[in-house]
């Protein structure tokens, strides 16, 4: 299983995930184990106390997460389609067409 940026676009095992991904703003964070999930790091040139950034354009599945409704909470959400999941997404899982999930 791996995770590629190739021509802006993030894939997984050649699946397109994100297109428009920028490799020059975002890092990705895998550990290599049988859990086979990634972090998407946000490059900053200074710190900052809220920093708002486009990850691209998500690819065809169901979505479900966590998303922050207030400082220090979170709630879930289920989306039909990539419009639909909250700016504030902290955590994602992505149905693909095939029926696996990421």
């Amino acid at each position: 299983m791996s995770w590629t940026i190739e021509q802006n676009t993030l894939n997984y095992n050649g699946y397109p995930l994100i297109s428009a991904f920028s490799d020059e703003r975002y890092t990705l964070i895998s550990d290599g184990t049988s859990w086979d999930g990634v972090f998407i790091y946000l490059k900053l040139d200074k710190p900052v106390f809220r920093g708002v950034a486009s990850l691209g354009r998500l690819g065809e599945g169901r979505f479900s997460g966590l998303h922050r409704y207030e400082p220090f909470w979170v709630k879930p959400q289920i989306a039909q389609k990539a419009g639909d999941v909250n700016p504030e997404t902290q955590f994602l899982m992505m149905q693909l067409p095939d029926k696996r999930v990421l």
